[in-house]
């Protein structure tokens, strides 16, 4: 796991956190306490303000950035989501804001990783949440095919058209239209990102019941999402929704609440 130096040169360029209060670290795990809970940028934007959503943005965050400080991932590897579980769990109290992130290899080929699993815990007075995420990760020029395949090579100077966003196809189904500002993580992407979809899932629970702090989210992404077409959300159980384009399912959230 990278060292306390690069840890505060990470929070201090991404969340303005100039200090780090403790700090430990072996190969494949990092603990450390900063003195308030971490914001970050990509959750300011989201539609739904549901607190899990920042987490979420954390957990991303930090993963990628422990991910490329492996010697066994390459400097120029693309990380796509492929699952996000996020729960709260209680603890007894403490002081300040504690993080612990720890990586698991799933696969390799030719000794590179191919997938990863991290699981963050963030906790602080008497409430924590763990958030698990997979990967799947592959070389940049995998990447660069598999744009050239969906015709979408010129992504990043390829601008969407403002749409309609988000209307009502029919009872519990939703028809959404991805803009460019669905393409915004920390830079233009060639999908619409695992966040903003846990976002819209997250904004069309709330219309139906109540989004409390104690929210377990789960989700998994089975293809990406593609950003120039419209998808629909669509009720696929009491708190199931399935993301469907072209015809396929391309992620599905789950929502539970504390009574069942």
């Amino acid at each position: 796991m990278p060292t306390r130096e690069r840890l505060l040169d990470m929070l201090t360029a991404d969340y303005g956190c100039a200090h780090v209060l403790t700090h430990a670290a072996s190969n494949d795990e990092l603990r450390f306490q900063v003195q308030a809970p971490l914001t970050d940028r990509q959750y300011g934007p989201l539609r739904s303000r549901a607190a899990v959503l920042n987490d979420i943005a954390v957990a991303h965050r930090l993963s990628i950035w422990s991910a490329r400080a492996r010697p066994d991932v390459p400097p120029s590897a693309a990380f796509a989501i492929s699952s996000i579980d996020s729960a709260p769990h209680a603890i007894d109290a403490v002081d300040g804001y504690h993080i612990s992130l720890s990586s698991e290899v799933l696969t390799r080929r030719r000794n590179a990783v191919t997938a990863l699993r991290t699981t963050l815990d963030m906790s602080t007075g008497a409430d924590a949440r763990t958030t698990t995420l997979a990967f799947s990760v592959f070389p940049a020029a995998l990447a660069n095919f598999l744009r050239r395949a969906r015709e979408f090579a010129e992504f990043a100077n390829d601008n969407i058209v403002e749409r309609d966003g988000l209307s009502s196809a029919a009872e519990r189904r939703y028809r959404y239209e991805p803009t460019d500002a669905d393409r915004l993580s920390d830079e233009r992407v060639d999908h619409v990102p695992a966040l903003i979809l846990v976002d819209l899932a997250l904004l069309v629970f709330g219309e139906r019941q109540r989004l409390g702090a104690d929210s377990h989210v789960s989700a998994e992404f089975r293809k990406y999402t593609d950003p120039r077409h419209a998808f629909e959300i669509v009720n696929a159980g009491p708190a199931v929704l399935e993301f469907v384009q072209g015809g396929e399912v391309v992620a599905i959230v789950r929502l539970w609440e504390p009574d069942g």
